[in-house]
């Protein structure tokens, strides 16, 4: 169906719509957001690290692009998103993740809206990337690989 989602600091607030089992349409927002932590813990799950994943798919043409690198991109996504889903409190000071709360998100109608949204519109998936990492580690990659900040 669709989504939309905005940047408020280092958190972004995606509105999806998906249609349910019984084909009533449905309107949820979703929050994602990684600390220092998480991009730490994400850098160790990568066997390449964030930057050299990122950079190796950025620097590549369309019609280079292989089965293999469509699946890298694919399995990045979806790592990314997992580690950033969560749920932001009305006080703004704490941003709740845990299994539960991820295992609620993945089985609901909303998780293929928000990842084949990310894997198939390149636009969006840059604005997700700049939008979940700590404004100050974004900042710094885009002063030494401001390439990989750019739709080609």
């Amino acid at each position: 169906m669709g989504y939309h989602f905005t940047k408020e600091h280092s958190v972004i607030k995606q509105t999806v719509t998906a249609e349910d089992f019984d084909g009533n349409s449905h309107t949820q927002t979703l929050w994602f957001h990684l600390n220092k932590t998480d991009v730490l813990a994400l850098q160790r799950k990568l066997p390449r690290g964030i930057e050299e994943t990122i950079s190796t798919l950025a620097n590549k043409k369309r019609e280079d692009v292989t089965d293999e690198d469509t699946w890298t991109l694919y399995d990045f996504f979806k790592l990314l998103m997992d580690s950033s889903y969560g749920r932001k409190s009305a006080d703004g000071l704490h941003f709740e993740k845990s299994e539960e709360i991820l295992h609620e998100f993945q089985s609901s109608i909303f998780y293929d809206e928000c990842l084949l949204g990310l894997v198939q519109k390149e636009e969006k998936a840059i604005a997700f990337f700049n939008g979940i990492f700590p404004k100050a580690l974004i900042d710094q990659a885009k002063a030494e690989h401001p390439e990989l900040f750019t739709a080609n």
